[in-house]
């Protein structure tokens, strides 16, 4: 007998076939997509009250990303976006005579906004500047929003020029201070909400808390709410293990980007940063880690005798249980400058969450097979943010 199969069974198989893929439906698909890039919603920590149950109601979503990899994910989104991004530069002289600028996103649109539309204050990470891609996705994101953003460029970043012989660090939040005294002078009836990314992120942090300890007196009312998204946190434990990672470490080569942008701050403003006598060029540019930049650089501009020190008053931990202001944190577990998690912190002040993904790299949390829509931290942000204001104007 013959055991082939049959014409008409090859034809019931096909039509089978064919009837199961067309109803494949967009949920199995979506399900599909999740199973093949290990969606998972993030690990939230925060202590019980109002701020934590706007987290877990509004941030406990799965979050699908995209399969680059964290440090082709961080790389990618550290790029510059290139183009006319139509930013509207204001420069705030600072009392040292330094300057940094407040780079409004698209500004004519913006012209059309009331005047209590909400601020953006967004500060990008070390090196970077406003033109960088995760700085103008957020930004486009709070714009759909109806929001103002407004990036702030630090001093001699970009093509911003270093006009005193100070430059930016990570213990110093008086420039800060500066950009939203000048945000609030300039729209006296918007809330300001502040995000930053990585370096950016620690200085949210410590303004926060400067402004709780009475270390710094805004004029007028405090921001509504902040976001700070890949703050390293112990700066200093980040870039000694990085010094000492391998070149397989994904680490390694982030931070070789980040010491060679370094390296080409000084050159673009090596005039000025001659003027510091502590400042040694030809020991700086034998610097082949950012822990030889401090030591080289950082230190001898700002005057600390040795690194340690510095890096013990740069680090973002010990402020978090002062902060008194809605603060949303955002990490993830491949970020390879961050380790130390400040779990604890986040759980005993009631008004700090700690989001924690499994994946996502260093300011990037990409989503999605297309890299290029609204990242995980712009869609938390803006959904943190916009609770937050919600809840304020409700009471």
């Amino acid at each position: 007998m013959d055991c082939s199969p049959t014409t008409h069974s090859l034809v019931s198989r096909l039509r089978y076939c064919v009837r199961w893929c067309l109803e494949w439906d967009i949920q199995n698909l979506s399900e599909l997509h999740e199973w093949l890039l290990g969606a998972r919603a993030p690990n939230l920590y925060a202590a019980n009250g109002l701020i934590g149950e706007i987290a877990r109601d509004l941030l406990s979503r799965k979050y699908l990303p995209t399969p680059f990899g964290s440090l082709l994910q961080s790389l990618l989104f550290a790029l510059p976006k290139w183009g006319n991004l139509q930013y509207h530069r204001m420069l705030v002289r600072l009392p040292d005579e330094g300057i940094i600028g407040l780079d409004s996103y698209k500004w004519q649109e913006c012209k059309r906004l009331p005047s209590t539309a909400p601020v953006l204050l967004v500060l990008h990470g070390i090196t970077g500047d406003s033109r960088q891609w995760h700085i103008t996705s957020l930004c486009s994101a709070a714009l759909a929003q109806g929001w103002r953003p407004v990036a702030m460029t630090y001093r001699g970043c970009g093509d911003l020029p270093l006009e005193s012989p100070m430059i930016y660090s990570a213990v110093d939040t008086s420039d800060l201070h500066a950009a939203v005294e000048r945000v609030r002078q300039d729209y006296p009836d918007a809330p300001i909400f502040l995000a930053g990314f990585s370096l950016g992120a620690m200085l949210v942090t410590k303004y926060l808390a400067d402004i709780k300890s009475g270390k710094l007196q805004p004029a007028g009312q405090r921001p509504v709410a902040a976001v700070a998204a890949s703050s390293p946190f112990d700066i200093g434990s980040a870039w000694k293990r990085l010094a000492a990672a391998s070149w397989f470490d994904p680490g390694h080569w982030i931070q070789w980007a980040v010491v060679i942008r370094w390296m080409w701050y000084v050159q673009r403003h090596a005039k000025m940063l001659s003027r510091i006598d502590a400042f040694d060029k030809r020991a700086f540019w034998r610097s082949r880690s950012m822990v030889s930049v401090d030591v080289t650089l950082t230190c001898k501009v700002l005057g600390y005798d040795n690194v340690e020190r510095y890096y013990k008053d740069a680090n973002s931990l010990p402020y978090i249980h002062s902060i008194c202001t809605p603060c949303l944190f955002i990490v993830s577990e491949d970020d390879p400058f961050v380790r130390e998690l400040p779990i604890d912190e986040c759980r005993k002040n009631q008004n700090t969450v700690l989001a924690v993904t499994r994946h996502g790299g260093h300011c990037a949390h990409l989503q999605g097979l297309w890299p290029f829509n609204p990242s995980y931290i712009d869609e938390s942000a803006v959904i943190f943010l916009k609770a937050v204001l919600r809840d304020v104007s409700a009471t």
